[in-house]
């Protein structure tokens, strides 16, 4: 009954290649419908095209077919993660761990999932466990670092970041991170040096040019950041904090129409509710 309920929510059609691959999969779930591996690809195939409560269901049969496997497990746990409903994919990843307590890349995506639930200090008991199992993990330091930072244990975080940068000398996104934890512990010319260091290697980073902007604001060059804002949203024309940014500086430059319409961009682009709040107070100024 559900996969023929798939097959109608899905309105197949077979000139799409994606498309085509879940009926394939579909019909191999009609013909062999014991088959956990079967309905395990049909949810990787389902999140792919972001459907993602199918893929749940999908996920779902995949478990109930072989409840001492932990791949389903965790790739239910990720869909889940990705819709929002943390607390659930937390108590998936745990599932998935009891299933096998041996795979790192589980705990560091039980990390993941609690961090986003804002439980940092469980995260990084987590995290520190996965790099047991995969003490070389670059994202693993990075994302244990994240949630050492969101405690404000900056020097612990950049312990991590600096034995990320010793595997992988040239990680943008390490050189980021460190930018954003020393920014955060008041070190403005080492948060700026690394951010430059992560546009050198990556200059395609529109947030990384969007907070070395604000920490050369913090030190009073405002022309440098004027520039480093405009190249974040010539890159991502729909980033409002850089908008909200830019017009900030260009308020601190006293060009209050310039500023006036960088806040209205941001306010239009109405993408993240915090920034639009803070727009319309500054606007409101000069009202």
């Amino acid at each position: 009954m559900i996969v023929e309920q798939m097959i109608k929510n899905l309105c197949l059609d077979a000139t799409n290649e994606p498309v085509s691959e879940i009926r394939e999969l579909l019909e191999d779930a009609q013909e062999e419908p014991s088959n956990s591996i079967t309905y395990n690809n049909l949810g990787l195939a389902l999140k792919a095209l972001n459907r993602l409560e199918d893929s749940v269901a999908a996920y779902q049969i995949a478990i109930e077919l072989a409840p001492d496997k932990p791949y389903a497990y965790n790739n239910l746990a990720v869909v889940l993660g990705r819709m929002g409903h943390y607390e659930e994919a937390v108590a998936t990843f745990y599932q998935a761990l009891q299933a096998n307590p041996n795979d790192a890349y589980i705990y560091y995506n039980l990390g993941m999932a609690l961090h986003a639930a804002n439980k940092d200090e469980e995260a990084i008991a987590v995290y520190q466990q996965a790099l047991l199992l995969a003490p070389n993990d670059v994202e693993i330091h990075n994302d244990l670092s994240i949630s050492l930072d969101m405690l404000e244990r900056y020097d612990e975080a950049l312990t991590q970041y600096l034995r990320a940068l010793e595997l992988d000398p040239q990680n943008a996104r390490t050189y980021h991170n460190i930018g954003v934890n020393r920014g955060e512990a008041k070190q403005h010319e080492d948060a700026i040096n690394a951010y430059r260091e992560a546009l050198r290697i990556d200059p395609k980073r529109a947030e990384t040019h969007q907070n070395l902007g604000s920490r050369l604001r913090e030190i009073g060059h405002l022309e440098e950041a004027l520039a480093e804002y405009r190249e974040a949203i010539r890159l991502q024309p729909d980033y409002s904090d850089a908008y909200y940014n830019l017009g900030a500086v260009w308020e601190d430059l006293n060009h209050i129409e310039e500023a006036k319409a960088a806040w209205k961009t941001a306010i239009a682009l109405n993408d993240d509710q915090e920034t639009v709040e803070m727009a319309r107070e500054s606007l409101n100024n000069y009202l």
